[in-house]
């Protein structure tokens, strides 16, 4: 793999762990720097990142983590449900898991 694609990896990562929050604007000049690489391979990994619709280039502005619509958000939760609901009912009763998922989904209400 070349050299942008291991750093759209990387970020791709930090995006979904949330170390980038949505709407936040990624420096270019700060990344290339804590990622010893050069802006055009910064730029590389951007482009990668922006076909995925992870990131948004706004010329003049620079580069920022996308922000979910609703039409996202109601996306993912429904796949969440199917696959979530789905696992619970397959799953054997007794099995470790099973009462963390319970005790995630006490909290969470």
């Amino acid at each position: 793999m070349n050299q942008h694609g291991v750093l759209a990896d990387v970020l791709r990562q930090r995006i979904i762990d949330g170390d980038f929050a949505p709407g936040s604007r990624l420096s270019e000049s700060a990344l290339a720097e804590q990622f010893d690489v050069s802006r055009n391979t910064l730029r590389e990994a951007f482009r990668v990142l922006a076909e995925q619709g992870l990131v948004e280039h706004i010329p003049h502005r620079g580069v920022s983590v996308a922000s979910p619509t609703i039409a996202d958000v109601i996306d993912i939760y429904r796949a969440r449900r199917v696959i979530e609901c789905t696992a619970l009912r397959q799953s054997e009763p007794e099995h470790p898991a099973v009462q963390l998922m319970r005790d995630a989904l006490a909290e969470a209400e």
